[in-house]
């Protein structure tokens, strides 16, 4: 996550990100522009569909629309003259049939009175309907009503019913019902040859089709999906996208062809959305103008400075991770002001070059010296303590061979510090895992000489440490690594045992332990005169290499069947004198 988020600020940082806001605010003011001209053209273009849309879905419902208002005009010009013959039915049924001979469209017509009796009939003989829902509706509604029906008794066909309210001094005296064939309709539709049928859906304030231009297998398919038709059925003309419920887009128009009664729905495909065509092109422009601006500035950046930047980065970055035979070359073709700079940068690896030459040499040779001084003070250590063992031998007195063999496992401890220094890669510090080994093996054989068979237990982590604690480090091992073979016992059970450990728990912290068994003493008393002497010296010796570690003694004392010696010490850094 981290190097993602460094990747993208670095991103934001590059030239190419900046120059690229920088034109886009340039840019900003003209595309402001284009966009406010784009949305003013789309906003007018859409208002110009919408009401072409609208114009041809009114335009394709008209016939229904004259046919309804010229069904009304009848109604009112029949009205007065129905009521005034309804107390004779024959003479009124009279009537209406000769009104139904001189219409092309309307098939029956009929007088319903107030109680729900219709004698007054086109044709057909007298029926109560006084039990039926149009009469129950109008009585209580007594208005307009315009119902779809799939046949009855009086028009048995699928047909529009009309039902006109008739009043007499201001009361209710029944309908006049109008019985118009759906086929009748359809008939009256005048398209010209060629010219495709719209798909327009009439239907009343109930959501009931009334007409359709569409097969009546394929009607349902048509209709907006998840839409109701009551949805539509407002006085308010309206256009929406979607889709039908075939899954297809549409873009559907709702005009009112009878207000508040009769409404119309064009459904249209969406090569008739003039918007639609108009909105890519008037949108892309000004993103295409500010795409094709930055791709322009952005190559000309790019070949002008972004690639002589990224050699010279790269001439940088080989340069700093060791590649320096010789100076990177002067970028040649890149501006003035660029190849200033890359001549500068070769000047300056050109003089780098030179003088970490002179200082590897310097340092070459040092090293050599500092490994001579090394090796030499080992080797002097060495020859001293060679002496010292061909006195050891010459002295008879045991206390005095006590001493020397004492001071002779010192100063051996000391050639092997010097020796873990010139053999060590990094001069100035000390592997002291290696070094405690050394020593504690030196030191056992010689002290067992083979004669004894003592288990030396070595738990030694890799620290590495500089001379100023390496030596008295060493000094210590000497000292508690000799206590223990001189107090060594062996147990109850098993072999005598010596164990070394040296530790790091902590960053920072390394603590350092000598344990050895007791038990029954396994050395005579001749061996340990010969080991150590029991003067109370090699305590203060650890006392004082444990102040020099600045380090603190943890513990000193018996611990069951072993003797336990263990100081924890600060590994520090090399502080030169």
């Amino acid at each position: 996550m981290k190097t993602g988020l460094r990747s993208r600020i670095r991103f934001i940082d590059s030239l190419g990100f900046r120059l690229a806001a920088l034109l886009s605010i340039a840019l900003l003011p003209i595309g402001l522009i284009a966009v406010a001209q784009s949305s003013r053209s789309i906003m007018e273009s859409r208002r110009i569909s919408d009401t072409a849309l609208l114009g041809r879905t009114a335009e394709a419902a008209a016939s229904e629309r004259t046919l309804l208002l010229t069904t009304f005009g009848a109604a009112e010009a029949l009205g007065d003259t129905v009521l005034a013959a309804s107390e004779r039915p024959e003479q009124c049924s009279a009537l209406l049939r000769s009104f139904v001979a001189q219409s092309s469209v309307i098939d029956f017509v009929g007088y319903t009175n107030e109680k729900g009796l219709q004698n007054c009939i086109s044709a057909g003989t007298p029926i109560d309907v006084s039990e039926y829902e149009p009469f129950q509706t109008m009585a209580a509604q007594q208005e307009v009503l315009i119902l779809a029906s799939e046949g009855n008794s009086r028009v048995s066909v699928p047909s529009v019913d009309v039902r006109w309210p008739l009043f007499s001094e201001g009361q209710w005296r029944g309908y006049l019902y109008f019985g118009i064939p759906k086929s009748n309709i359809g008939s009256i539709r005048d398209y010209s040859e060629g010219v495709r049928r719209p798909t327009v859906i009439t239907f009343n304030a109930r959501g009931e089709i009334l007409t359709s231009s569409l097969a009546r297998d394929d009607l349902e398919g048509q209709l907006p999906e998840g839409h109701p038709l009551t949805t539509f059925a407002v006085d308010t003309e309206q256009v929406f996208r979607g889709r039908n419920n075939h899954g297809e887009n549409r873009l559907f128009a709702v005009v009112p062809v009878i207000r508040g009664q009769v409404f119309a729905i064009g459904s249209w495909g969406p090569r008739e959305d003039l918007a639609a065509i108009s909105i890519p092109a008037a949108v892309l422009y000004p993103l295409l103008m500010w795409a094709v601006s930055l791709v322009v500035a952005y190559l000309a950046v790019h070949r002008l400075v972004i690639r002589h930047i990224r050699e010279m980065r790269g001439q940088m970055r080989r340069f700093a991770l060791g590649q320096r035979d010789t100076a990177p070359e002067v970028l040649t073709d890149a501006p003035a002001e660029i190849q200033e700079m890359s001549h500068t940068f070769h000047n300056l690896t050109r003089i780098l070059i030179r003088d970490e030459d002179a200082l590897e040499a310097s340092l070459s040779e040092k090293t050599v010296l500092l490994k001579e001084v090394h090796h030499r003070v080992k080797n002097n250590l060495q020859l001293i303590a060679s002496i010292m063992n061909m006195q050891i031998r010459r002295v008879k007195e045991p206390s005095a061979r006590r001493v020397l063999k004492s001071v002779q496992n010192r100063v051996m401890s000391l050639a092997s510090v010097h020796r873990s220094l010139y053999q060590a890669e990094q001069l100035s510090a000390a592997r002291v895992d290696r070094l405690i080994s050394e020593i504690v093996d030196q030191m056992a054989t010689v002290a067992t000489d083979g004669h004894h068979r003592i288990d030396i237990r070595k738990d030694l982590a890799e620290i590495t440490l500089y001379p100023d604690q390496a030596v008295p480090l060493a000094l210590l091992t000497t000292e508690a690594f000799t206590n223990a073979l001189k107090y060594i016992g062996r147990p109850a059970q098993g072999d005598p045992w010596v164990r070394i450990a040296l530790s790091q728990p902590e960053p920072g912290l390394a603590i350092f332990s000598v344990e050895n068994t007791l038990g029954t003493e396994i050395f005579g008393e001749e061996e340990r005169d010969a080991q150590a002497a029991s003067t109370g010296l090699g305590s203060q010796l650890i006392q004082a290499f444990v102040v020099q570690l600045e380090g603190e003694l943890l513990t000193a004392e018996v611990e069951g069947e072993f003797y336990r010696l263990a100081v924890s010490f600060p590994v520090q850094a090399f502080t030169p004198a």
